[in-house]
């Protein structure tokens, strides 16, 4: 009752609570757009019809994994699997019935070995790709390795929840970084600031960035205009877009 359709897949009993999970989207307008929403307005009700709290990286921050955003989510396991669906549909909103879309998916490195024993019945189930990336390819400045997953909208979105399902079948699974923020070596932050947020429902003081193509730091390269909304419970939206953005 109420456990995911791949709970069958070696499941472990005795997970409750918070669960966390990230995974990467591509850097471009287009894709942010539509992830974000106007005025955040997307990303907002993904949050509000899962009850997930979701976090998106800012453009101009550090990251290990190049051309692409981060997106963090917590929740439990069955909210976090339906942020995930919501998500992919916004994303991926123009994509055929049967055509063949990739996505990554970042887990901790100590999971790999479970989810490496899953794989094969994985994809029987789910008709996805699921691909590992090699330990020694693993991003410099992290201890997360990248899954990557193969299918048409429908598969890579139950290629996702049983990767979920499979990496927490382990009850110490827990990942270093819970932020969508890396440090690089020396320290700095490109972008300098918080790293961009979509607020949790009721939550305030994050901000969503939108696009890459939209974004430009204060000074020097022309001015930034911030819009502020309102969820209407008590958080607020801050959207940066450039001087001149739409």
């Amino acid at each position: 009752k109420g456990e995911s359709r791949f709970s069958s897949v070696k499941k472990a009993d005795g997970h409750p609570g918070q669960r966390y999970f990230k995974m990467l989207m591509p850097n471009k307008p287009g894709a942010m757009a539509k992830l974000f929403g106007r005025a955040g307005a997307t990303i907002k009700l993904i949050q509000t019809k899962s009850g997930t709290r979701v976090r998106v990286s800012n453009a101009l921050d550090f990251s290990p994994f190049p051309d692409t955003r981060m997106v963090g989510m917590s929740g439990s396991k069955s909210k976090i699997g339906k942020a995930i669906a919501m998500i992919f549909q916004e994303v991926f909103s123009e994509a055929g019935k049967d055509e063949s879309i990739s996505v990554q998916l970042l887990i901790p490195d100590e999971s790999c070995g479970l989810l490496r024993a899953n794989i094969k019945p994985m994809e029987e189930k789910t008709g996805s790709k699921i691909t590992l990336t090699p330990k020694e390819k693993l991003a410099k400045f992290t201890e997360e390795r990248i899954v990557t997953v193969v299918g048409n909208l429908q598969k890579i979105s139950d290629g996702a929840e049983a990767v979920l399902e499979a990496i927490y079948q382990d009850p110490e699974c827990t990942y270093a970084n819970t932020t969508t923020a890396y440090t690089p070596p020396d320290g700095s932050n490109a972008n300098g600031a918080n790293s961009g947020a979509a607020s949790a429902p009721g939550a305030s003081g994050n901000s969503v960035s939108q696009g890459s193509g939209a974004i430009r730091p204060g000074g020097g390269g022309g001015a930034t205009r911030m819009s502020n909304f309102s969820d209407g419970a008590g958080g607020s939206l801050s959207l940066a877009r450039g001087a001149g953005g739409g």
